[in-house]
């Protein structure tokens, strides 16, 4: 008895003791993030990572892949090369059962105090991926929406606090040649008739609004979102007099935009 006594005794103690030295673990507990613990007993303060929705571009001139550097001949016989063509993207919206999502990011407007998605970014030639933001789902999406250009909620000024970096900070932005806000920049150089270099810049009130339906990927818990698109340079140089007047070749540019990314 006296034996069974102590061995009962000797349990406690042991349990006592491993409780002691146990301390809850902290961690993600968002089954939405990327970082989700299935372990952790308390969740952690702000440290949940999720997934970010991705633009995947591929380049084109008509049915050959695009890249940079690659020496062009359009329908006039003018050989050229890109030697870059960036422009903004930006208004994304998510769409799932019913639902619209927008990135976590957000800017706020110091006049009036709204609150915006921050998913205004840069794409280009050189990009093959263009991250939006983080979106907080998983699964199969109905469709995407966003636009070629910048949004209007994106010109205003007031936004406050812009972070470092940011594609709408004055030193890092598109701009025209006299400093104003550009939606897109092209800048190549013109090889014949006459070698020169030629930098066109479309204003910032060009904007186009886009869907796409088939090309985005069903995503797991965590797993990067990401749509296709299609860029096809052939639909905006190709039948273009590529040493004609600036002001010409913007116009021209301007209206074949309309059809340079192929969504489906």
């Amino acid at each position: 008895m006296e034996n069974n006594s102590i061995k009962f005794l000797f349990a406690i103690v042991i349990v006592w003791l491993l409780n002691g030295c146990y301390s809850n673990k902290e961690g993600c507990l968002d089954p939405y993030a990327s970082n989700y613990d299935v372990s952790a007993d308390d969740a952690c303060f702000n440290c949940c990572e999720y997934p970010f929705l991705r633009i995947k571009t591929q380049n084109h001139y008509g049915d050959s892949t695009y890249y940079r550097g690659d020496t062009i001949t359009n329908q006039l016989g003018q050989q050229f090369l890109i030697i870059g063509f960036k422009y903004y993207m930006s208004h994304f919206r998510l769409f799932q059962d019913g639902k619209t999502l927008s990135v976590r990011r957000a800017l706020e407007n110091k006049i009036t105090h709204e609150i915006i998605p921050d998913d205004i970014c840069i794409s280009g030639d050189n990009e093959l991926y263009t991250n939006v933001g983080t979106i907080k789902t998983y699964g199969k999406f109905d469709s995407l929406q966003f636009s070629f250009g910048i949004s209007p909620e994106f010109e205003d000024e007031t936004l406050y606090q812009l972070p470092e970096k940011h594609v709408l900070l004055k030193n890092v932005r598109l701009n025209d040649s006299d400093g104003n806000l550009a939606s897109a920049v092209l800048k190549y150089r013109l090889i014949t008739p006459v070698d020169t270099t030629i930098t066109i810049a479309i204003s910032s009130d060009f904007l186009l609004n886009l869907t796409l339906r088939d090309s985005i990927n069903i995503t797991q818990p965590g797993q990067i979102i990401e749509a296709r698109v299609h860029a096809d340079y052939q639909k905006i140089m190709d039948d273009i007099d590529l040493a004609a007047p600036n002001e010409q070749i913007r116009s021209l540019l301007r209206e074949r935009l309309t059809s340079f990314l192929l969504v489906k």
